[in-house]
């Protein structure tokens, strides 16, 4: 399976990387060369007592959507690894709905 045959399956629901699977993070419902995009629901289990998401779920979910958007780049036969800061947001809470985008350039 090469990258933009994962990205499609991630969209379409035919496919979720293993590790999106494992973690229980959300498929992404769109791509385009250089971006990922999703929205999702997130289930209250992972809040923490306060009810704001757990931040290691939104490190796992910024680490996948950086992931994806650089993948929508590559060619068959390349790989990457990622590295880097991370920017964390003020929290969401449950029942409200979330959206995730990323981008490389």
């Amino acid at each position: 399976m090469n990258w933009q045959e994962m990205l499609d399956g991630t969209v379409s629901g035919s496919f979720q990387h293993p590790a999106l699977h494992r973690l229980a993070l959300p498929n992404f419902s769109g791509w385009e060369p250089g971006r990922v995009w999703g929205e999702w629901d997130f289930d209250p289990k992972i809040c923490n007592l306060d009810g704001a998401l757990f931040g290691g779920y939104l490190a796992a979910l910024a680490d996948a959507t950086a992931g994806h958007a650089v993948a929508t780049t590559l060619g068959a036969e390349e790989g990457f690894a990622t590295a880097g800061p991370a920017h964390l947001l003020p929290p969401s809470g449950a029942g409200r709905p979330s959206a995730v985008r990323g981008r490389h350039r």
